[in-house]
Parts: structure tokens; C-alpha cells; sequence
């Protein structure tokens, strides 16, 4: 029951009998192929741990650009390791921590929601250079360090109503919090805390002032009709294949990955080169996570107490 992107991972685990890891595979998982690629070689460092022990796993890290599935594994590892050994054994492990430790924040929570209160306060004290502060901030923390990006894979794991725990975990956040707050509140993810377009934002900044090529409002209201089209196209498509392998396609997924398809890398630098002269060109044709979330802060349940305050 541990998520990572998608759902549970499904392990099968060979250990001794002094509960030392021998080796364990992936049976099956949601995540997207390039999240689970990038813990390939990762996977060796568990082997020879004891995941029986008290603290067991505590001195392995999780994969850059591939935390919430690493670290799915390693937990998942943790707790089905020592329940087996318990079983098998007849011998009784540690107890494992509170079920109250879920609610503490990890890592990439802190950030979200120390981040998530920045959006508020610029929301009502605007500035533009406080604005190419904070997205530069943005940039940097949830695209090149952590690669907390929401993206096709995060819709796709909500309409198979693969939920994760309720708790304090990026996961969590993404898959269920953060929609729930764009129902209420409006898109307060698009515009601000989504790394990729704060570095089409802050490429657009660059541009020259006499170089005016945007289209009207009419023109960008037909174009952005293209990424609710591409939105209902995979809706369609995994209701009925049923296959997570579909998010790939998104490039938000692997956008600041180390292990980027040489295809989906010119895509991405054309995207960068359009936003120079288009504002935020993918963010506002093509991006069908964007979508997904501008739907539903349209509904905006919270309108008229936002409109009071």
C-alpha cells in the first residue's frame, strides 16, 4: 500500500534468515517508465541491508528525479520485509514507527507547502519582481533539485483512483491535495509553482520590448483548445488501455530527468525557443496537466469568500 506515483509497487524479496536483503524485484507498478529506469542501478545499493532491523534502510537515499518511487520502494521493503521475516520466522521485529510519523512532512512536503504559502502572499501583495524571485526560487528547489513536477502522471493516477495514504507526503499532496485546493481556490499551481513554466516565464522576461509577436486574445483562445483536446485524447486512451506508460508522453515527466529521450530533449528546447517569443507557449496550448487543473479551478468553490476578501 505504499505509493509512489501511480499506485502500490509489488515487490518479491529474497532474504536470509538473519533478515539480510538477497535480492528483490519489481512484479508490477503504476509508475511512469522513466521514474522506474532511473532506480534501476540504484537498486543494487539495498542489497546486503537488513530490513528487519531497528532504522533499517535509514542510511540509503532516495533517486534524484525519482524520490517518490524510490522511496515507495524502500518503505515498502521495510514493511512487508519485516512482516515477512515475523511470519516466516516466528520471531518478532521492531515496532514500527507511528502511524502519526505519515503527518509529519517530509522533504519535498516542507517545500510544497512553504512554497504553496509564498503563492498567497503574492496573490495579495503582487510584484513583479518579487514574483521573478520566487520563480527563479521555484525553479531551482521543485525543477533541478527535487523535480517536483506536476504532470500527466499525477492525473492519470487520480482517475485510477489509486489514492495514496492520507499524510504529510508529496504524493499525497500532489495526487489529492493540491487538486482539492485548485477546486476551491482556483489554478494556484499554474501560474506559479510549476517549474517548467516559471522557466518559460523567465525566458519570456528576456525578450526585448519591441518584439511584440503575441497573438490576440481570439487567436490564444482557439490554440489553447489544443491541450484540453490532448487531455481528453489520453483520458480516452488509459480508459482504455489502462496503461500508466501513457504520462511518458508528457514531457513535464522527464522535462529535468537526467535520462531524457534525444526526441523529447528537441522537443523541450523548441518549446523553450516558442516561449521566448510566446508567453508561456506550452503552459497555454499544449499542457494537459495544465489543463486538468484549470478545469477544475474554474469551479472555484471558495469564489465569492475570495471575491469578499
Amino acid at each position: 500500500g505504499v505509493p509512489g506515483h501511480g499506485g502500490p509497487i509489488s515487490l518479491a524479496i529474497m532474504m536470509d534468515e538473519k533478515g539480510t536483503l538477497l535480492k528483490f524485484r519489481v512484479l508490477s507498478s503504476y509508475e511512469t517508465p522513466s521514474y522506474m529506469r532511473r532506480t534501476l542501478s540504484w537498486q543494487k545499493q539495498v542489497i546486503g541491508k537488513n530490513i528487519c532491523a531497528d532504522q533499517s534502510l535509514t542510511g540509503v537515499d532516495v533517486v534524484s528525479g525519482a524520490t517518490q518511487t524510490s522511496r515507495a520502494i524502500l518503505e515498502t521493503l521495510r514493511q512487508s520485509g519485516r512482516a515477512f521475516h515475523d511470519r516466516a520466522f516466528g520471531k518478532t521485529g521492531p515496532e514500527r514507527g507511528s502511524r502519526l510519523a505519515r503527518y509529519v512532512p517530509d522533504r519535498e512536503s516542507a517545500v510544497l507547502l512553504l512554497l504553496l504559502a509564498g503563492v498567497f502572499y503574492l496573490r495579495f501583495r503582487p510584484s513583479l519582481w518579487a514574483r521573478r524571485v520566487f520563480l527563479l526560487i521555484v525553479l531551482l528547489v521543485c525543477g533541478f533539485w527535487l523535480n517536483l513536477q506536476y504532470s500527466l502522471a499525477e492525473v492519470l493516477a487520480l482517475f485510477s483512483l489509486r489514492i495514496p495514504d492520507v499524510g504529510c507526503s508529496a504524493a499525497f499532496l500532489f495526487a489529492v491535495a493540491l487538486p482539492a485546493l485548485v477546486l476551491f481556490t482556483g489554478n494556484v499551481y499554474c501560474g506559479y509553482l510549476c517549474p517548467f513554466g516559471a522557466l518559460q516565464e523567465l525566458i519570456g522576461d528576456l525578450r526585448p520590448k519591441w518584439i511584440r509577436l503575441n497573438p490576440d486574445k481570439n487567436v490564444w483562445r482557439f490554440a489553447r483548445m489544443l491541450k484540453f483536446v490532448l487531455l481528453a485524447v489520453f483520458t480516452v486512451a488509459f480508459a482504455v488501455t489502462f496503461d500508466p506508460s501513457l504520462s511518458a508522453k508528457d514531457p513535464l515527466v522527464s522535462v529535468f530527468g537526467k535520462d531524457m529521450e534525444k526526441g523529447l530533449l528537441i522537443m523541450v528546447l523548441l518549446l523553450l525557443v516558442l516561449s521566448f517569443v510566446y508567453d508561456r507557449f506550452w503552459c497555454r496550448n499544449m499542457c494537459p496537466a495544465g489543463a486538468f487543473l484549470g478545469l477544475l479551478g474554474r469551479v472555484k468553490l471558495l469564489r465569492a469568500f475570495m471575491l469578499r476578501i
